[in-house]
Formats: structure tokens, sequence, C-alpha cells
């Protein structure tokens, strides 16, 4: 479903011109803003930086060395790495320019598709939440609050004007393909290698 998702996404984004959902949901946001929204928003996307991200995946990864769990560290830190590269390899196959919004809080140079804060985010943070689940018998909490972290920051992208909607739900449906995946892979793969 989520690989379905992404294709019709990638389809309409080839087209080269924004979708009049994008430039919908785009009015819709800007018709939101304000100041104090302004920053709170700006925070939020800085939670999906390459640099909050790292730190992110090195505590949770160093929670899970500490609990004794070797391979589900070592696991985040390779689901993190190859969400950022596939990302930069989708950015380059698209091509798709920034929107070109009169009003867009920040500017960016790069590619416009996928949305990396949100691809990596859902990757990312949605396989801490699934290492800290294993290790922690109260599992619902923190896969709650990282899926809210996760809608948030891609709503933070389109709020800042720096990627139409379909940029975002293409990159949440990159990387939960990611994640799924991962998951789907982890009980036989959990099986054969020993820890350590």
């Amino acid at each position: 479903m989520l690989a379905a998702a992404f294709l019709v996404i990638a389809a309409e984004v080839r087209a080269g011109v924004p979708t009049a959902f994008d430039r919908t949901v785009s009015a819709w946001v800007h018709g939101l803003a304000s100041p104090a929204l302004d920053v709170a928003m700006q925070a939020i996307t800085w939670l999906g930086s390459v640099i909050a991200l790292a730190v992110m995946v090195a505590a949770v990864a160093a929670f899970a060395v500490h609990r004794g769990a070797r391979f589900l560290a070592r696991v985040l830190v390779a689901v993190a790495c190859a969400a950022q590269g596939l990302n930069v390899a989708l950015k380059l196959l698209f091509h798709r320019p920034r929107p070109d919004l009169l009003w867009r809080v920040a500017t960016l140079a790069s590619y416009s598709f996928p949305s990396g804060h949100s691809m990596v985010s859902a990757a990312a943070y949605g396989m801490a939440a699934i290492v800290i689940g294993r290790l922690e018998p109260r599992r619902w909490p923190v896969h709650l609050a990282a899926w809210l972290l996760v809608l948030l920051i891609g709503a933070s992208r389109v709020y800042l004007g720096v990627h139409w909607a379909t940029d975002v739900l293409g990159g949440f449906a990159a990387g939960g393909l990611i994640l799924v995946a991962v998951d789907l892979a982890l009980p036989r793969a959990r099986r054969t290698p020993p820890e350590g």
C-alpha cells in the first residue's frame, strides 16, 4: 500500500507542475500563519534536521546497547543512514523544484521531492520507537509520540513553504516503506545473528 501510494504521488510529481491539491493545501496552511506559529514550526522542523536525527539515533542506539540489544542499535543506525541516502538519490532522480511561494518562511536550494525531513523522520523516529518498544513494556506512548512528531515535522515543511504537500506525503510513504520492510525482516534476522 505504501509502495502504491509513493508511485501514485511520484507519477503526479513527474508531471512537473504543482498539483491543485498542492496549491490548495499551501494556501490553506498560509492562512494559519502568525509570528508565533512561525517560531513554533521552525522549532518543530529542526527536530527533523540531520543534526537532531543524528543525536536522537545516537541516544536511542546507546540506550539499546546499554540494554544488551546491540543488534537493534545497529539496525536503527542502518535505517537512518539508508533513509538519508535514498532520499538524496530520489531528489536527484526527480529534480522537482522547491515551491515558488512568495510567502515562504525559509529558502532552500536543494530539490523538493521527496521531503527529506518527512522521509528520514518517518524511518528514523519510527525505527527508534520500534527499538524502544522492544525493550520497554509500555510501548504505545512511545509509538504515539513518534508518529505525532513525524506528522508535525511534515506539516512544518509545508507551513514554512519549502515543500509541497505531495513532497511530504511522498516522504512519509517512502520512509514508511523502509520502516515496514525492516520491521518485517527483524524477527527473521534477529534469530540468525548473535548479539554483539
